[in-house]
């Protein structure tokens, strides 16, 4: 098992993918908060 965050922006388009090889790993939120922020 895995965990993984994925950034979607409006137009669909996949701009963040992070996958974490354990699922007592987090992945890195900031990294994730600021592809959100950046995502149009």
């Amino acid at each position: 098992m895995t965990r993984a965050i994925f950034v979607v922006d409006s137009n669909d388009k996949v701009t963040y993918i992070e996958y974490v090889d354990e699922v007592t790993n987090h992945p890195d939120y900031e990294k994730a908060i600021n592809a959100v922020k950046q995502a149009k």
